[in-house]
C-alpha cells in the first residue's frame, strides 16, 4: 500500500528501501525516491513532502518518515557517482583555465550522474564572451573523465 503511494505520487520515477519498524504504536518508515535528475533540489523535496503526506493519510499512526531523493536508482547502479568527482569550485576553476574568467553574473549548474559531471551554464543575454558556447566547452573538457555534456543557455531579450 505506501510503495503504491509512492509510485503514484507525481514526480516519483521509482521507489525502493522501503523500510518500516515499530516503536510502540507508531510506525518509523525511511524510503528512497527516485525522481528526474534534472530538477530542482526544492522540486524534489516537494515531491518527497507529497509522497509522506499521502502516507501519512493512509496510515494515521505513522510518527516519522524520512525520505532520501535519489537523481539514479542507486539499487541498479550501487555506486553510480563516485566522491572523487570534482567539485562545483574544481569545475569552474577548469572552465577559467581555459576560456578565462566566467562573466559575472553567470550560474553554474552540475548533476553528478552515472559517474558523470553535466554542465549547465546560464549566461546573461548581453555575456561578453561570446566564445562561450556548447561546442567551445565541450571541447575544453573532452577530454576530462569525468566530463558527460554541456549545455550553455543565454537569456532572451
Amino acid at each position: 500500500m505506501l510503495m503504491n503511494i509512492a509510485m503514484e505520487t507525481d514526480g516519483v520515477l521509482n521507489v525502493h528501501e522501503l523500510r518500516s519498524r515499530r516503536m510502540g504504536h507508531d510506525i518509523l518508515l525511511d524510503v528512497h525516491l527516485v525522481v528526474r535528475p534534472e530538477i530542482s533540489v526544492s522540486e524534489g523535496h516537494q515531491i518527497g513532502m507529497k509522497v509522506v503526506a499521502g502516507m501519512r493519510e493512509a496510515l494515521g499512526n505513522i510518527l516519522d518518515i524520512n525520505f532520501h531523493i535519489d537523481a539514479e536508482n542507486d539499487v541498479k547502479y550501487p555506486h553510480p557517482t563516485e566522491p572523487d568527482l570534482p567539485s562545483r569550485e574544481q569545475v569552474r576553476e577548469y572552465l577559467q583555465n581555459a576560456l578565462g574568467e566566467l562573466p559575472h553574473h553567470s550560474k553554474l549548474r552540475l548533476h553528478y550522474l552515472k559517474n558523470r559531471v553535466h554542465l549547465e551554464l546560464f549566461l546573461d543575454e548581453d555575456h561578453p564572451t561570446p566564445e562561450l558556447t556548447n561546442e567551445t566547452v565541450r571541447q575544453v573538457l573532452a577530454d576530462y573523465p569525468w566530463f558527460g555534456s554541456v549545455r550553455v543557455w543565454v537569456a532572451a531579450t
